[in-house]
C-alpha cells in the first residue's frame, strides 16, 4: 500500500498537466500512487490513458464537470495511501517536496497537516509575495480568517482527517480551499515547512480564481459557515464575525457600483443577522 496518494484534479489543461505529472514522477520520495481526476475535459486530456504513465502507479478517473472540490473529493475516496497530497494541474512540485514533508511528519507525529512555502509565477514572471501573504505554523485559524495563505498544491494531510472533516465543500465553485482550511484549522494545527517546495502559476483567464466574478461572495460565505461551526472558540468566533463584516462592507460597495441586486441583498441579510 503506498504511503502517499497524489491527487491531481484537472480540466482542459493538457500541456500543464503533463508538466505537473513530470514533477510528481521526478520526486526523490517514490512510495506513492498517482490519481488524476479529469473533471470533464474536452481537450487532449480526455484521451489520456493510465498506460501513458507506465513508469509510476497511476489511475485516471473521469467524471462530468463538477468543479475542483468535487474532483479532489473523488480522488480522496479511491485513494489507498495513509496521506493525501494534492497538486493543481497548472502547478509543479520541487524534487524533494514529498520527502521533506514525510520526514517532518515522522518527526512531528502530533501534526496531521503539513504545507510549505511556494514560488509564484504570474504570466511567466516570478513575483514577490506581500506581507499579507505571510504563512504561519501551529494554530493558524485567526490568521486564516483574513486571507487564504495555504496553497493546496503544497498540502499533505492524513487521509483519515480528510475523511473525518467531510472533505471539500462541493457547493463552493471557488474559495473551496479557504472554506476547507477554516474548518480544519478550527480543530487542528498546521505545520509550516518554511521553504518553497512548489511552483504555482497564475494570472490566466482559464483560472476560476481569476475569472469567477462572485469569488468575494464565496470568501464571505466561508466565514459565515464558521459562525455556526461546533465549539469554535468564542474569541475566534468574534474574529470571524469582524472579518466577515469587514469583507462584506467592501463587497457591498462593489455591488452598489455594479448594481448587483442579488449581491446587495446578500450583504444586507448578513448585516441584519450579525451587526
Amino acid at each position: 500500500m503506498p504511503r502517499v496518494s497524489v491527487i491531481i484534479p484537472t480540466y482542459n489543461r493538457y500541456d500543464f498537466l503533463i508538466k505537473a505529472v513530470a514533477s510528481v514522477k521526478s520526486q526523490s520520495f517514490n512510495d506513492f500512487e498517482l490519481i488524476i481526476v479529469d473533471d470533464g475535459s474536452i481537450d487532449k486530456t480526455c484521451r489520456l490513458q493510465s498506460t501513458n504513465f507506465v513508469d509510476c502507479p497511476c489511475q485516471i478517473i473521469r467524471q462530468k464537470n463538477k468543479g475542483p472540490a468535487a474532483a479532489r473529493n473523488t480522488g480522496a475516496k479511491i485513494a489507498s495511501g495513509d496521506w493525501l497530497a494534492f497538486l493543481d494541474s497548472d502547478d509543479t512540485w520541487h524534487k524533494d517536496k514529498l520527502q521533506e514533508q514525510i520526514s517532518h511528519a515522522k518527526q512531528n507525529p502530533d501534526y496531521n497537516i503539513f504545507y510549505s512555502d511556494e514560488i509564484w509565477i504570474r504570466k511567466g514572471v516570478r513575483v514577490n509575495k506581500k506581507n499579507i501573504h505571510k504563512k504561519f505554523s501551529g494554530w493558524i485559524y485567526p490568521h486564516l480568517t483574513k486571507i487564504c495563505f495555504v496553497g493546496t498544491s503544497s498540502l499533505l494531510i492524513k487521509k483519515s482527517l480528510y475523511e473525518k472533516s467531510g472533505g471539500m465543500n462541493e457547493k463552493f465553485p471557488v474559495a473551496e480551499d479557504h472554506e476547507f482550511y477554516l474548518r480544519l484549522a478550527a480543530n487542528n494545527k498546521f505545520f509550516l515547512i518554511d521553504k518553497p517546495l512548489v511552483t504555482r502559476t497564475g494570472g490566466r483567464a482559464d483560472q476560476l480564481s481569476f475569472s469567477f466574478k462572485g469569488i468575494d461572495k464565496y470568501r464571505i460565505l466561508a466565514l459565515k459557515n464558521m459562525m455556526d461551526f461546533p465549539n469554535l472558540k468564542p474569541e475566534w468566533k468574534k474574529i470571524t464575525c469582524d472579518e466577515m463584516l469587514k469583507k462584506c462592507k467592501i463587497y457591498l460597495a462593489g455591488c452598489k457600483n455594479n448594481k448587483n441586486v442579488e449581491g446587495i441583498k446578500f450583504c444586507e441579510e448578513i448585516f441584519n443577522s450579525y451587526e
